[in-house]
């Protein structure tokens, strides 16, 4: 009986082995491979730089490695869809099926919106231009503060990004409103008194002709121009004719 016993001990001893052996077996193997999966066959990173994102695709596929592209807009003189950086630099030492970001810009290039208010129209129309924008519109408006010709708005925030190229409309100030008048009818009227009332309105008078018109007395306003009922204002300049 006690050598029954013994000989089933043995050899469920000898099973318990040899589970613990297999068990091992596996565990071992298991932890071998995934070490070498993790791990993979090294190499030197490749250079994308200065080279078009599709032939960079062509070169990471024969490396065996993987890239993220990044766009954005980096630098105007950047030729687009041209890889102008990466990560990790060319030359690291990295694994077979890594990530590498490589930056390339965008088709569309884009620029900083600049300030021009306060500028002169001529000094906002070249400052456009050193920024690849293009002046569209002008539209004037009464100013009593602002010089005139000074841009008082822009169609785009400063700051701003545009593609490049866009049309910008610009607001420029004419300067403080200018009051009208209409032009009353001086036919009949003494010369000097007209000059001397349009002058006090501010008005440009030219110094009157004088020619001859039988049967008036002389210093007459025999014609004018504008006409009467026409609206005049500070920049215009008013010239009258009297008789001789």
């Amino acid at each position: 009986m006690k050598n029954e016993i013994k000989i089933k001990l043995k050899h469920y001893a000898f099973i318990l082995l040899v589970v613990v052996v297999y068990f091992l077996a596996f565990f071992y193997s298991v932890f071998f491979t995934m070490e070498t999966l993790i791990k993979g066959e090294e190499l030197n990173a490749p250079d994308f730089v200065g080279k078009s994102f599709t032939e960079s695709q062509k070169i990471a596929e024969e490396k065996n490695v993987h890239l993220k592209k990044i766009i954005g807009t980096y630098d105007r003189q950047s030729k687009p869809n041209v890889v102008i950086n990466q990560v990790p630099s060319p030359g690291v030492r990295i694994k077979e099926n890594s990530i590498i970001k490589v930056f390339v810009p965008s088709n569309v290039i884009e620029v900083i919106v600049p300030n021009v208010v306060g500028l002169h129209l001529n000094e906002s129309e070249r400052v456009l231009r050193e920024s690849d924008l293009i002046k569209r519109y002008i539209s004037y408006v009464d100013s009593g503060d602002i010089p005139v010709d000074v841009i008082v708005g822009q169609s785009f925030p400063f700051g701003s990004r545009m593609p490049r190229g866009s049309e910008m409309d610009l607001l420029v100030s004419r300067g403080p409103k200018e009051i009208t008048y209409m032009m009353p009818d001086f036919i009949g009227k003494k010369g000097t008194d007209v000059v001397t009332t349009l002058e006090q309105l501010g008005l440009k008078v030219t110094p009157p002709t004088r020619v001859s018109y039988p049967g008036v007395e002389p210093g007459t306003v025999i014609k004018q121009y504008p006409l009467s009922g026409f609206p005049i204002n500070t920049k215009a300049r008013i010239t009258i004719e009297v008789s001789r």
